[in-house]
């Protein structure tokens, strides 16, 4: 059984070691944040997580470290939703997949995958959310260093850029891939369909294994996948089809 988590909630967490080490958010399966009505009149800001790193006693942050999650369904259609479903600031994000469907009726609010890092790799990211105009769908907001990720929006890339040329050219996953990941019901890679998440990671990011307790390549020569699984490089996982970066095509 899918362990599965409800809510806006933090299950997995371990704890600083260090005055600089905010510690780790690992393994959480975030399925259905929502709200059909306002609070106190405003609609509010929903996340999937928000996470602060805050300085510590030397000056340097606590920086908390979010890994190997997994988000999606995390919307709702209000006026002036404002949606960031992983949201710092001073986080770092790693081997994340993220997931944003519903369409959106109002033409105020915005939707992002991401807000707020100190560096982000190896993340899939897709934002399928419909809207009256691209404006407010985002993959991400631009903030630190966000690369080596599968970054999809069905509107504009980033809150800041209305073209992947822009976005790219800003230092916006310079090299990483934008295109769309092929997710299962639960977030897995879905073998049976094109990928943009396969072999564009960065090495030496994490040495923690994926979901599935299948082991990272870490070595600078290996080739990893960005997102919570690192298909079809060990055991027995099937062998993930890619996306051609060439723009040509799928290959199986």
């Amino acid at each position: 059984m899918v362990p599965r988590t409800v809510g806006i909630t933090s299950v997995r967490r371990r704890p600083s070691t260090t005055s600089s080490d905010g510690g780790l958010i690992d393994g959480n399966y975030v399925d259905g944040v929502s709200s059909d009505s306002y609070i106190g009149g405003n609609p509010g800001v929903g996340y999937g997580t928000r996470t602060y790193g805050y300085p510590s006693g030397n000056g340097a942050p606590y920086e908390v470290t979010i890994t190997n999650n997994r988000f999606q369904n995390v919307f709702y259609d209000l006026p002036n939703s404002n949606i960031s479903v992983i949201r710092g600031p001073g986080i770092n994000v790693h081997h994340n997949s993220v997931r944003m469907t519903g369409t959106a009726t109002y033409t105020t609010g915005t939707f992002s995958c991401l807000f707020g890092v100190t560096a982000a790799y190896n993340n899939a990211f897709n934002n399928e959310i419909v809207a009256p105009s691209a404006t407010p769908v985002r993959a991400v907001n631009p903030g630190g260093t966000i690369d080596y990720s599968a970054l999809y929006s069905a509107g504009r890339p980033t809150s800041a850029h209305t073209t992947l040329a822009a976005a790219t050219a800003a230092g916006v996953n310079t090299n990483g891939v934008w295109g769309k990941t092929s997710f299962t019901w639960d977030l897995h890679s879905d073998s049976t369909f094109p990928t943009a998440a396969q072999d564009i990671g960065k090495p030496f990011v994490l040495p923690l294994a994926d979901i599935d307790a299948e082991p990272s390549d870490t070595t600078f020569a290996g080739k990893r996948d960005a997102g919570v699984q690192r298909c079809g490089k060990t055991g027995n996982l099937p062998a993930c089809r890619f996306f051609d970066h060439s723009g040509t095509g799928s290959q199986g």
